[in-house]
This record gives C-alpha cells, sequence and structure tokens, in this order.
C-alpha cells in the first residue's frame, strides 16, 4: 500500500488513474484515424483542401473558397502563384462593415467585387501587385466605399470580361451567413 493512503483511497486513485490512460489512448487512436491519409508524391498542406462552394454572380457561375477565420481572411491569396479562371475567394462578414485590404505577398493582380445585401456595391479592377521593395507600412490599401457584408476576389480582368457590374445579384448557397 502507498503509505499514508486506506486501500479505499489507492483503489480511487488507480481507478482514476486507468480512466485518464483510456481517455488519453482513446483521444490519439482517434486523432490517428481522422487524419487524412497523405500518398507518398504529396505533401500535408496539398491534401488539405478548402472548401468551395457555387457562386452566381450576375449570370456567371464561379467556384469560391470561402475565408472565415480571422487568420484565413489575413492569409487570403498571398503567397499564391495564381488562381484558376474559374475561381474565386470570398471573405465573409458576420455584420456589414467598412472593409480593408492590401496587396502584401500577393503574385498576381486582382479585381476586387464589394458585395451587400446580395448585390454588388463596387468593383475595384485591375489592382496591381507591389513592388517587391515596397515596405509594409507604404503598400496601398483598398476600401470598400460603403458597409460590406463580403468580399470577393477574382483575376483582374474578370469582371470586365464577364461584364460583372454594380447592381448585380450575388447568390451563394448553402452557406450561412447570407451575403
Amino acid at each position: 500500500m502507498i503509505s499514508g493512503m486506506s486501500k479505499k483511497s489507492v483503489t480511487r486513485y488507480l481507478v482514476t488513474l486507468a480512466g485518464i490512460v483510456i481517455l488519453a489512448v482513446g483521444y490519439f487512436v482517434s486523432t490517428i484515424i481522422n487524419t487524412p491519409s497523405v500518398g507518398l508524391n504529396q505533401d500535408i498542406e496539398s491534401s488539405i483542401k478548402p472548401t468551395t462552394y457555387s457562386i452566381l454572380l450576375g449570370n456567371q457561375k464561379l467556384a469560391v473558397e470561402i475565408m472565415r477565420t480571422l487568420e484565413e481572411q489575413n492569409q487570403g491569396l498571398s503567397g499564391r502563384e495564381s488562381l484558376p479562371e474559374d475561381r474565386g475567394m470570398l471573405f465573409v462578414y458576420t455584420k456589414p462593415g467598412i472593409q480593408h485590404f492590401w496587396m502584401k505577398d500577393m503574385l498576381f493582380p486582382i479585381d476586387i467585387i464589394w458585395i451587400n445585401e446580395g448585390k454588388i456595391v463596387a468593383i475595384t479592377n485591375d489592382i496591381p501587385i507591389p513592388d517587391q521593395d515596397t515596405p509594409i507600412s507604404q503598400l496601398p490599401t483598398y476600401a470598400s466605399p460603403q458597409p460590406v457584408s463580403a468580399v470577393l476576389e477574382v483575376n483582374a480582368g474578370y469582371t470586365k470580361k464577364h461584364n460583372i457590374a454594380i447592381g448585380d445579384a450575388v447568390e451563394l448557397t448553402n452557406f450561412e451567413p447570407n451575403i
């Protein structure tokens, strides 16, 4: 017996310890089972794909990745080499507000589509990538001209090529909150 402990206390201690061990083993087994497998020619980052949805922009259908968390929104398209022609990145906010964007670490130019209450309220076309030597403090920012509930980034020239205009309806299905 452990000195100073009664037989009943030792039994409680051992049962508690066994319970903790069982919970820990269960947690680790669950983590291993739920981890996506990665093939020999893949790395972990490429095996984790963001959720994509379809958006109807005027009469143009587009696949979008939705940036929901602050971390995802801060990363955005930064560091990506390109964006497929039929894709966009959608930033959704829980309540409308003036939103600010910059081109930090961007490698290709974009159009920004400002959305509120299911309609395009403004478009900022052909935003260029910054010079690599530009200090972060001097990078230009792009702000929505009014409060918006969502912002869509697409390749530069997309809005002109597809005749996307202010006032066009924007519909995103199977996602809450509505944009």
